[in-house]
């Protein structure tokens, strides 16, 4: 029988990580530990990838690598929380935790390992290995709050329905596109030219999956640099407990080049109106409710020249027309667009932006451009950072 105590320190930096581990667990399902002289060691590891966690104990004896179900190990340590401590006892078969002075005790079924053991050489070699494989490339892309903020917006971008899952970055930007929208961030802080070797002559962006950018959220509070490898396809990070290596995977993104992101703007730039963007999500709010349950939630913008502009949801069930305060056209035109997703660019732009006053700028054909001469998009912008074409759509 093996005899430790995890105690309040230990305790509370596998808590701070909790959501760390559990969003890694849903593709890092193996939960594997270590305990040898001076070391408690948790891993969660898969063919996908490992993250290892060390910390120091007050344990003098032999080393024994075992498994336990990460689902009830976490369990029971929330079973326990507040405790100053967590007595464990480690057999061939069961891992016991108890708290002096309570007499409650939870009994978990494991299965060891010996040191000669693929589990064992994954535990202690993998991560060194690759470690030094990845950092040495110098691919290092350090989180801001910029960075995290527009990675934020695009991530909220993605659904089942279409098959885009990865983003593209740039030095200047950062970018999302599907059939639907494109969307564009543009950096005030250029990222660093070396960041980027890796990429042929005719890439500008790399590509990353959107499980990674939601891992970035959970990683930030700890240290706020990650690395890759070549291909972009693995990443490094660590901090002064814990290591990762994870893979990515398979990326499916097609972005346009700047000149086709040119090409399905509207050709004359004069034709816009401008508006506020707390004003307009208030007004896209106004027909929450009313839409049927599909794919898209259409909303019309009907603009005449002289007159206040409006919206207009037109079905069966409901028409709804909402005039757009303050903002009188000077041109003939309509088009209509996907609320939904223009609702969620705006909420995003506005988290990441709370205390700017923003403005929304629409560009779009008048109704006298000959209709085959008409752009497939409308292009908008907040200020001179967010930058989006979306497609109109053919039917409200």
């Amino acid at each position: 029988m093996k005899n430790f105590e995890l105690n309040n320190n230990n305790l509370t930096l596998l808590q701070e990580k909790a959501k760390l581990y559990t969003y890694l667990s849903g593709k890092l399902d193996k939960a594997y530990f270590k305990v040898s002289t001076g070391k408690f060691v948790f891993a969660l590891q898969s063919g996908d990838g490992e993250i290892v966690t060390t910390f120091d104990i007050d344990y003098d004896g032999e080393t024994q690598y075992y498994s336990v179900e990460y689902s009830k190990w976490m369990t029971a340590l929330q079973k326990f929380a507040g405790a100053d401590s967590i007595k464990v006892s480690l057999s061939d078969s069961l891992l016991r935790l108890k708290v002096d002075g309570i007499s409650d005790v939870i009994n978990l079924g494991v299965i060891t390992y010996d040191e000669c053991s693929n589990v064992a050489r994954m535990v202690d070699e993998f991560i060194p290995q690759r470690k030094t494989d990845i950092q040495n490339f110098n691919y290092k892309l350090t989180l801001t709050e910029e960075v995290l903020r527009d990675f934020d917006l695009m991530n909220n971008l993605f659904s089942t329905q279409n098959r885009t899952n990865s983003i593209g970055v740039s030095e200047t930007d950062i970018m999302y596109s599907d059939r639907g929208v494109v969307v564009k961030a543009n950096l005030n802080e250029t990222l660093p030219e070396e960041l980027f070797g890796g990429l042929s002559p005719d890439d500008t962006h790399i590509y990353l999956h959107s499980f990674t950018l939601k891992l970035f959220e959970f990683l930030k509070p700890f240290n706020d640099e990650v690395y890759f490898d070549d291909e972009y396809d693995v990443l490094y990070w660590g901090d002064d407990r814990s290591e990762l290596v994870i893979y990515s995977e398979a990326k499916s993104v097609n972005l346009p080049t700047q000149e086709q992101f040119d090409s399905i703007k509207p050709a004359n730039p004069d034709t816009y109106f401008d508006i506020n963007l707390d004003t307009l999500r208030e007004s896209l709010n106004f027909f929450i409710g009313f839409y049927e349950g599909s794919a898209w939630k259409p909303i019309k913008f009907l603009l005449e020249a002289g007159k206040d502009t409006s919206l207009r949801y037109s079905h069966p069930t409901a028409d709804i027309n909402k005039a757009l305060p303050g903002v009188v056209s000077n041109f003939d035109a309509e088009f209509t667009l996907n609320s939904e997703t223009l609702g969620k660019i705006l909420q995003k732009i506005k988290e990441g932006n709370p205390d700017k006053e923003l403005v929304v700028r629409f560009n779009f054909d008048e109704n006298s451009v000959p209709e085959d001469q008409r752009a497939s998009g409308v292009y908008c912008t907040v200020g001179t950072t967010y930058e989006f074409i979306m497609a109109k759509l053919l039917e409200d």
